[in-house]
């Protein structure tokens, strides 16, 4: 059987709501929920040639995270966590749209972000700033902006 989160792979975090999908990276120290996590709202950053696991969650109905260009497609559920591998290849570096698969209101169709696949060194850069940004904005007492779970190993 295939590993679960190989070493080296990439976890992310995606919480969908009525209309759009929040992304939760663990900053430098690793470790989802502290301050210098990585928080995004429809722009999803990964490395190409890089493994990235997907833990998927819904804050309201039903959701369907699909990656068609990466023809990959997750339920996002109340009260759940869904799993998902993600393989990105060299030749992937670009933008690709994430759409909801899964009818979820009357703006339904408003549910779309990026997917943005990056050089192992652009992204690296982009995730030492987002992470500095993070911090510098982190406000403990802001209870909404905490989204997201303890890390859950498959």
């Amino acid at each position: 059987a295939e590993e679960v989160n190989p070493e080296g792979t990439l976890r992310i975090q995606i919480n969908a709501h009525q209309w759009a999908w929040d992304s939760r990276y663990a900053g430098p120290d690793g470790v989802f929920q502290t301050k210098d996590d990585i928080v995004s709202l429809n722009d999803i950053r990964v490395p190409e040639n890089k493994t990235v696991y997907l833990q998927v969650a819904s804050t309201d109905v039903i959701h369907g995270f699909a990656l068609p260009h990466f023809r990959s497609k997750i339920d996002a559920m109340p009260g759940m966590i869904n799993h998902m591998l993600v393989y990105t290849a060299e030749e992937s570096e670009g933008e690709y749209e994430v759409v909801c698969a899964q009818h979820c209101g009357a703006a339904h169709y408003l549910m779309k972000a990026i997917w943005t696949v990056h050089t192992q060194e652009d992204f690296e850069t982009w995730a030492a700033e987002s992470s500095r940004r993070s911090a510098l904005a982190y406000n403990g007492s802001d209870i909404d902006s905490h989204w997201g779970w303890a890390w859950k190993e498959n």
